[in-house]
């Protein structure tokens, strides 16, 4: 007998990312943008809600 098995593997999260590129100044980002990091302007966090957030909603789809 077989059942069906749904497998997801989330890799390295990133918890923390959206505090630690927040509040960065436009010279900040643009040294970013130089060397190709996406790193979007956003006001200053210091919490884990966006990606818990972002996690959660990930999760609740499977």
């Amino acid at each position: 007998m077989s059942i069906p098995l749904t497998f997801v593997q989330m890799a390295d999260p990133q918890f923390g990312q959206f505090a630690q590129f927040s509040g960065r100044r436009p010279e900040e980002l643009a040294r970013y943008w130089r060397h190709r990091l996406n790193v979007r302007p956003a006001p200053k966090v210091e919490h884990f809600q966006e990606e818990t957030r972002r996690f959660e909603a990930s999760v609740a789809t499977w």
